[in-house]
């Protein structure tokens, strides 16, 4: 698919730490995580990883999420805008948990190619187009 692409070799050669799956039955949340780890990797961002099922916290759809935050030292939820159909703004804050709605609106970054959309784009397909050291600049890594 990205065969003729510019970026093609950069791909090519990131993409042999990717999970591969052919003929297998995955879990697609798996296949996330470990396609993410990859990614973390090319672009060389050490962080810690915590999955919320390691934090062993329990509560309904809101309080699971206060009570993650809470474990975490956390006093900030970043959501996005969909959230607020089902998210309890008020029960965040009465535990001192700003709630930040945020915006998926289209952005456009400017580089040497001009000005590049992000929207509705993998990860992969913006290494594709412009390549690994366009993707660190738009994502502000120095």
């Amino acid at each position: 698919m990205y065969r003729n692409s510019k970026f093609w070799k950069e791909i090519n050669h990131y993409s042999e730490g990717f999970p591969q799956y052919k003929n297998v039955q995955v879990n697609l949340s798996d296949y996330n995580v470990k396609t993410l780890i990859r990614l973390l990797e090319i672009l060389e961002i050490k962080i810690d990883i915590l999955f919320s099922s390691d934090l062993k916290v329990e509560g309904g759809r809101n309080q699971k999420l206060i009570n993650i935050c809470k474990k975490i030292n956390g006093d900030i939820y970043i959501c996005g805008e969909g959230g607020k159909s089902y998210l309890d703004n008020e029960l965040f804050l009465s535990q001192d948990i700003l709630v930040y709605w945020h915006s998926w609106d289209e952005q456009y970054f400017y580089s040497q190619y001009g000005n590049i959309m992000w929207r509705n784009v993998s990860f992969i397909d913006f290494i594709a187009r412009y390549g690994i050291n366009e993707l660190k600049k738009v994502l502000i890594i120095k």
